[in-house]
């Protein structure tokens, strides 16, 4: 930084932490611990908000429900972004939910938990940052008692040593 203030003139440098943002989803996975035939996981990572992930309802099961990404490599994640479904019905927009977080897919550290309105619009959680390669959505309630999601995206930058080359946009 260069500056000048009252006559005076002078530099400053000092390093910042850069968030690249939203994780591309290409290389991620989704799976979900249940799926309506049609609405599978995938869904919530295609980068098309007119599909979504549905859990199953014929036969109906109950909440809870998960989602979990694998992102195909370590990042530094500090948030999800969550899209309920864009098409004016609320059956399974997550009203209340747990975001965990795992390096290895099997032991998962909770990282968020809260509410959101059962509204179509974007939300969000922080949470400080974790390396992980993992991210799982748990829907604890939700419209209509399912879960659902247009798109899920996830905040972070690539983890120092990953194999990952990619740049997020």
């Amino acid at each position: 930084l260069h500056y000048r203030s009252g006559g005076q003139t002078g530099t400053v440098t000092r390093d910042i932490p850069v968030r690249l943002g939203v994780l591309p989803h290409a290389g991620m996975t989704a799976t979900a611990d249940s799926a309506q035939s049609g609405n599978e996981a995938a869904k919530a990572i295609d980068d098309d908000p007119t599909t979504i992930w549905h859990s199953q309802w014929d036969p109906y099961q109950p909440l809870p429900h998960e989602i979990t990404l694998d992102l195909g490599a370590n990042y530094d994640v500090s948030g999800l972004l969550y899209l309920p479904r864009q098409d004016n019905n609320g059956n399974g927009n997550i009203t209340s939910y747990t975001i965990s977080v795992s390096p290895d897919g099997q032991n998962f550290t909770q990282v968020a938990v809260g509410d959101w309105p059962g509204n179509p619009a974007q939300k969000s959680a922080a949470f400080a940052d974790r390396t992980a390669r993992y991210v799982r959505l748990q829907a604890l309630a939700g419209g209509g008692n399912f879960a659902s999601a247009a798109e899920i995206n996830i905040l972070g930058t690539p983890a120092e040593g990953s194999s990952r080359s990619s740049h997020v946009p």
